[in-house]
């Protein structure tokens, strides 16, 4: 029987780049796997067998007021079978250590994610102060 191990330290970019393709996410190559990894706050990965990732979490913010969970991902494989929801207890636990009362938590919920993260207590932001973002596109001469 396989075991799976839940393990709050850092992602390693190799990591986070085998979870990212196994849900079939645009890859990254190694450098920018590595920088965007580089200083978040704290992390979730989940291994198989003490060794093939399957799932993580990433959170980043500046460590008081303001925190913002990122790529919250679990292998198709072992989706429904509550290894999101252990991530998500120990990112949470996380932060209950760490953020000052009235902190700022937020994430960006995929389509069809949102009931999972109201069951974590998350809400989607109400229509007189909407979230916004802007997706930055290539530099000019950068292929």
């Amino acid at each position: 029987m396989a075991k799976i191990t839940y393990l709050g330290r850092s992602v390693m970019p190799q990591e986070f780049m085998h979870v990212r393709q196994a849900l079939g996410l645009p890859a990254l190559a190694f450098p920018v796997a590595a920088r965007a990894v580089r200083d978040d706050l704290f992390n979730v990965v989940v291994l198989l067998d003490g060794e093939t990732p399957v799932g993580c979490a990433r959170v980043i913010g500046d460590g008081v007021l303001t925190f913002l969970i990122l790529d919250v991902l679990v292998a198709p494989k072992y989706q429904r079978k509550g290894v999101g929801s252990k991530i998500m207890g120990i990112v949470l636990g996380y932060l209950e250590t760490v953020a000052e009362p009235g902190a700022s938590v937020v994430l960006m919920a995929a389509p069809g994610t949102e009931a999972f993260f109201a069951k974590h207590g998350f809400a989607a932001r109400p229509e007189d102060a909407p979230g916004m973002q802007l997706a930055l596109q290539q530099k000019s001469g950068q292929a």
